[in-house]
């Protein structure tokens, strides 16, 4: 469905089978406001329960313009034949288009005795198209409120996570139990200070005055390589990566 053409139009008329299309379908095509609904298939009291609460939204007609053509014909078929024109009535009667055309008529029907039918058709046309905008404003801005308003729920959750993650992430990354179940909690940090100074009170006894004497020139250097081969690397390698890369992954879920 072309909803452009039917903003175009002064009186669109939009016909719907059920049998070929869904009533859903129609009214997300967002019809216009002068809009004329016309149903075949179905009786107007039908058609009316199956709009329900949008019924009122568009003009809407039960009416079958097939059955109308076939009465034409029949008329045509044999024009002074008393049972063909009482054929005709009925078919014509029982379709309904009459009342397409009685609202077409109150359409045109002046609204000023200064206005001509067809300048009172446009300034209707012209009014129902203000309303769609309208109509289409606001619904846009529902929809923008909506999305700030989930925005805004998940700014929420996600720093209800951040201060979770804040609570607990010192004591899990910081602190951590023995070997054994019955084992208190230990610094992380105070255990792996603790073992790299006993192993450098060790390398520091074994350099004594006498072999630093020698080798003034390598003191640097080799203690440099102690410090980045063994102070607290199980911070880094058992603690800080798998804690950030944890962190990361419970803020992103």
């Amino acid at each position: 469905m072309d909803s452009a053409q039917l903003y175009d139009a002064d009186i669109p008329i939009v016909c719907w089978n059920p049998l070929t299309a869904s009533l859903s379908s129609v009214l997300e095509s967002r019809l216009p406001a002068h809009s004329i609904l016309v149903c075949s298939g179905m009786s107007q009291s039908s058609l009316q329960s199956v709009l329900g609460k949008q019924a009122s939204a568009v003009d809407h007609i039960a009416s079958d313009p097939h059955r109308a053509i076939q009465a034409v014909r029949i008329l045509q078929a044999d024009p002074t034949s008393p049972s063909a024109i009482q054929r005709y009535q009925d078919e014509f009667l029982g379709s309904n288009v009459s009342s397409i055309t009685r609202i077409i008529k109150e359409r045109m029907t002046p609204i000023a005795p200064t206005l001509s039918s067809f300048s009172s058709l446009q300034l209707r046309s012209a009014l129902a198209t203000i309303q769609d905008a309208l109509a289409a404003s606001m619904a846009s801005a529902r929809t923008s409120q909506d999305s700030l308003d989930k925005a805004y729920l998940d700014i929420s959750r996600l720093r209800e996570r951040i201060e979770k993650v804040q609570a607990h992430a010192p004591v899990e990354i910081l602190q951590h139990r023995g070997p054994t179940p019955d084992d208190k909690l230990q610094n992380t940090v105070r255990a792996s200070l603790t073992e790299s100074a006993k192993f450098f009170g060790g390398v520091l006894e074994y350099m004594t005055w006498s072999k630093l004497f020698f080798k003034v020139d390598a003191v640097s250097n080799l203690m440099g390589d102690k410090v980045a081969a063994r102070w607290c690397t199980d911070l880094e390698k058992d603690v800080c990566i798998p804690h950030l890369h944890k962190t990361w992954l419970t803020c992103r879920s």
